[in-house]
């Protein structure tokens, strides 16, 4: 398969929810194939976006993160302690999942989805996405575990993504600013 006759198509659908005041996207990514028009899907990334003008206050905001998850929750948490440091307000996108498909890792798709989200979000006037890089099989531990979080930090840092860590926390929280694309 050449990547020149191949076009990354992302299509995005969301779903708000009322009880935890968020919007829930999805975005799956597939490969277009320009001249026979062909398509592929190789892989999805999924994405909540609070709108923090929505939220009486921050902990509000914290506070619906731990009502969806421990990963939304810990990452609010951390932006907490960077609010003033990085201009964490307005549309802030925490991006929950990105996984391509393992035949089409490392060919750079994972890069291009990365270029793509980014515009989108900046294009609607999302302010902050912030991630917790971390590998999505349960199964992998330990060193590997630690090696694959990695090369992780070091692809989202490609991106303009800084580690955004507390003295708490184990494992990493990153965070872009979307106002300075």
């Amino acid at each position: 398969m050449k990547m020149s006759d191949w076009f990354l198509n992302v299509s995005y659908r969301s779903d708000f929810d009322e009880d935890l005041n968020f919007i829930d996207y999805r975005a799956d990514l597939n490969l277009l194939n320009i001249e026979t028009e062909d398509h592929i899907n190789i892989g999805h990334a999924s994405f909540l976006l609070y709108n923090t003008y929505h939220f009486n206050d921050w902990l509000d905001v914290v506070f619906s993160g731990d009502g969806l998850s421990g990963d939304a929750y810990e990452v609010l948490d951390v932006l907490t302690g960077f609010r003033e440091t990085e201009e964490i307000y307005g549309l802030i996108i925490i991006l929950n999942t990105l996984k391509i498909d393992e035949k089409f890792q490392m060919q750079g798709w994972g890069s291009i989805a990365m270029e793509e989200f980014l515009k989108y979000w900046s294009y609607i006037g999302a302010e902050y996405l912030a991630l917790k890089p971390a590998p999505l099989e349960s199964n992998i531990g330990g060193l590997e575990r630690k090696k694959y979080i990695k090369r992780l930090t070091e692809f989202y840092k490609r991106f303009g993504f800084k580690i955004l860590k507390t003295q708490e926390r184990e494992e990493l929280c990153m965070g872009k600013n979307l106002t300075y694309l």
